[in-house]
C-alpha cells in the first residue's frame, strides 16, 4: 500500500513534467525542419536533436513504453552515443539512452543510465522523477523521498505541479508518514507547501497531522500559513485537530479559562480561536490591546454581532462573567452573549444573556449538551433611544460552574 500510494502520488505529473522541462529545454530545437537544418556542432547539439526525435514518442508518464518506430529510436540512440562521447558531462544523452533501454524491456540497463545521469545533474526535472518512481516501485521509499525533494528543490514548475498532486493523494493515509519524513529535513519549498495545502479541504485532517508532528519536532513555518491552516481545519469542522495545534503553536497557562484572550490585551492569536472584532455601517467593533478593552459602538438603530470566538467546552455548564468599564444605567441590556453550537448543521443557540451590571456573572448551560465547540458571541442590542451609543468591555471570561 505504501509502495502503490508513493508511486500514484509521483506519476500523476511524471508526463507532464518530462514534456514541458526535461525534454523542452532546447527551446530553439522545437520545429523538427529547423532542427534539421541546423549544424550539430557539439555533443549538446546531438542531444538537443535526439530531444526532439524522442519527443512525439514520449507518453503521459516517462516510465510507460516510447510510441517511436525502431529507425527513431536507433536515431535517438546513434544521438545520445554521439553526444556522450563528445561532452562526457553531458546527462541528457545518458536520459535519452534510458529512456530507449526501457522501451526495449532492458529494464537493467535503463535503471543504471538514468543513475548515472542523476550523478551528473540534480536539475534534470525528468532523471529525478523516473528515478523516484523507480526507487518507489522497488519500496526503496526514502530514496524515492529524495529524489521527489530534489526534483522540488531545483524546479520552480516542479512545486506548482507536485505539490498539489501529493496534497491531494493525501486525502488517504498512506503517505503521512512518508511525507513527515520528507517534510522534517526542513526543505526550502516547506511555506510552499503549506500555502498550497488549504486549498484541499479533503486532505485537512492529514495535513493538520503532519503540522501537529513537525510542531512537536519544533519545526516552524510563516506564522501566516499557521494561521491559514487552522483557519480552514475549523472551517472544515476538524475542531480537535485545530484546537490541539493551538495550543501546541500558542502554548499558555490558562488554568480552567474557556475564552482566549478573556482581557483583551493579547496579541490576535489564530482564529477562529480568538476574538474577531465585526463591523457594518452602523456598527463599530474596536479591540485595544493596549487598554485592555472591547468597544462596541453602534449608530442609530445599530445592532448585531460585534465579535465573536469559537471556545472549547468540554463540561455542560459555565460560569460567564462580564465586565464593563463605562458603565452607567443607561448601558443595561445594551449588550448580550450568545453560545451557539459549532458542531452541527442546524445548530442549537442559547437564549440572549443581557449584560446587567458593571461585573455581571451567570451560570449558563452549553446549548447543546453533546457540543464541545461552540461560538461565543457579543452582540449590541438595539437602543430603545435610537440614540447613537458605545459600551466599552474588559473582560468577558467563562470557566466551569462549580
Amino acid at each position: 500500500m505504501l509502495r502503490n500510494g508513493i508511486i500514484a502520488a509521483l506519476t500523476l505529473v511524471l508526463a507532464v513534467l518530462a514534456g514541458s522541462d526535461a525534454l523542452g529545454r532546447a527551446a530553439g530545437w522545437r520545429l523538427p525542419a529547423l532542427a534539421e537544418a541546423m549544424p550539430l556542432a557539439n555533443g549538446f547539439d546531438h542531444s538537443n536533436m535526439a530531444d526532439v526525435v524522442l519527443a512525439p514518442g514520449l507518453q503521459t508518464d516517462v516510465t510507460a513504453p516510447l510510441k517511436l518506430t525502431g529507425a527513431a529510436k536507433q536515431r535517438v540512440e546513434s544521438l545520445s552515443k554521439a553526444g556522450y562521447a563528445a561532452e562526457p558531462l553531458n546527462s541528457e544523452a545518458l536520459r535519452n539512452m534510458a529512456l530507449i533501454a526501457q522501451s526495449r524491456g532492458e529494464a537493467v540497463r535503463a535503471r543504471a543510465l538514468m543513475q548515472a545521469a542523476g550523478q551528473l545533474t540534480k536539475r534534470d526535472l525528468a532523471v529525478n522523477l523516473w528515478l523516484a518512481n523507480d526507487y518507489a516501485r522497488a519500496d526503496k521509499v526514502d530514496d524515492a523521498l529524495a529524489m521527489y525533494d530534489q526534483a522540488l528543490r531545483t524546479s520552480s514548475q516542479a512545486q506548482s505541479l507536485i505539490l498539489p498532486s501529493v496534497i491531494q493523494a493525501l486525502r488517504g493515509d498512506t503517505l503521512v508518514d512518508p511525507v513527515i519524513r520528507l517534510l522534517s529535513r526542513r526543505p526550502p519549498w516547506l511555506d510552499e507547501f503549506w500555502a498550497t495545502a488549504p486549498r484541499f479541504p479533503d486532505s485537512l485532517g492529514n495535513l493538520g497531522r503532519i503540522r501537529m508532528a513537525l510542531a512537536q519536532r519544533g519545526i516552524g513555518i510563516a506564522p501566516n500559513l499557521d494561521r491559514e491552516l487552522v483557519e480552514a481545519l475549523a472551517a472544515t469542522g476538524h475542531f480537535d485537530t485545530a484546537s490541539a495545534l493551538v495550543h501546541r503553536l500558542a502554548p499558555g497557562a490558562r488554568g480552567a479559562e474557556a475564552v482566549t484572550d478573556p482581557g483583551f490585551d493579547h496579541p490576535i492569536g489564530f482564529a477562529p480561536f480568538d476574538w474577531a472584532p465585526l463591523f457594518d455601517e452602523s456598527l463599530t467593533t474596536d479591540l485595544d490591546q493596549r487598554a485592555g478593552t472591547l468597544r462596541i459602538s453602534t449608530i442609530g438603530e445599530g445592532s448585531g454581532e460585534a465579535a465573536h470566538q469559537l471556545v472549547d467546552l468540554p463540561v455542560p455548564a459555565y460560569r460567564l462573567s462580564v465586565r464593563v468599564a463605562d458603565w452607567d444605567d443607561a448601558k443595561r441590556g445594551r449588550i448580550f452573549l450568545r453560545l451557539r453550537c459549532a458542531q452541527a448543521a442546524n445548530p442549537a443557540e442559547s437564549a440572549q444573556i443581557p449584560v446587567e451590571s458593571p461585573q455581571f456573572a451567570v451560570r449558563v448551560a452549553k446549548p447543546s449538551p453533546g457540543c464541545r465547540y461552540n461560538w461565543l458571541s457579543i452582540y449590541a442590542a438595539v437602543p430603545s433611544d435610537h440614540a447613537d451609543s458605545a459600551v466599552t468591555l474588559d473582560r468577558v471570561s467563562l470557566v466551569p460552574a462549580p
